[in-house]
């Protein structure tokens, strides 16, 4: 099964986001203090500027960004994994003959997951609410596999949900979800990177708590 997680350079990006728009604000009040304009719109301003860094950065989602999200079980399993890489091939018309293709890049690489939950069985009701979450927070997610595997960062493009067979109080008894990611960058790792990753992000989770 699959983990996502926030890689130590995406939390400390949205630490420095957070960080930064905090002093801008700070210095907008004192301005506003010192040369006798009105502290309180500052203030307002202040609180807005920060309240908007923590909802794009951390603060919506922070325990599900610092401990990801694992495909198992208890949350929710995919029934198959299907990935598309693309390749962009440039042409150029000839006169009588075929055209001629150049090779210019490598194209999108997504990943398909769909699956179904059983609530009262296994898995999670809440799982994708969690997805949508850590997809909100706008930030790339280290993918990983059980056998240490690293697939690089990825973006969730889509969650899908259907839920069907309602019970008692409105509670769907069967789920079906599609997720879609994205490639990020093309690094791919081992076991190692992932260690690495993994000592990076325990570092920073203090900062963090710190801020929210």
């Amino acid at each position: 099964m699959l983990t996502l997680r926030a890689s130590a350079s995406d939390i400390s990006a949205a630490l420095s986001k957070i960080g930064s728009t905090a002093s801008a604000a700070a210095s907008s009040v004192s301005a506003a203090i010192s040369g006798g304009g009105s502290v309180t719109g500052a203030l307002s301003a202040a609180a807005t500027g920060i309240g908007g860094a923590l909802s794009s950065g951390l603060s919506q989602s922070a325990s599900e960004l610092l401990s990801g999200f694992n495909f198992s079980l208890n949350t929710a399993v995919y029934q198959s994994m299907r990935r598309s890489t693309q390749y962009v091939w440039g042409e150029q018309s000839r006169f009588g003959q075929r055209a001629a293709r150049q090779f210019v890049r490598v194209g999108d690489d997504t990943l398909t997951l769909p699956g179904v939950i059983y609530p009262e069985w296994k898995g999670s009701s809440s799982a994708m609410g969690v997805l949508r979450k850590m997809g909100s927070a706008g930030i790339p997610y280290l993918m990983m596999d059980a056998q240490g595997y690293v697939y690089g960062r990825w973006t969730i493009e889509s969650v899908e949900e259907t839920k069907s067979e309602f019970a008692a109080f409105n509670q769907p008894k069967k789920i079906e979800f599609v997720v879609t990611l994205k490639m990020y960058d093309g690094q791919d790792g081992s076991l190692l990177a992932n260690a690495l990753q993994g000592t990076l992000i325990g570092n920073t989770i203090n900062q963090i708590q710190g801020i929210l």
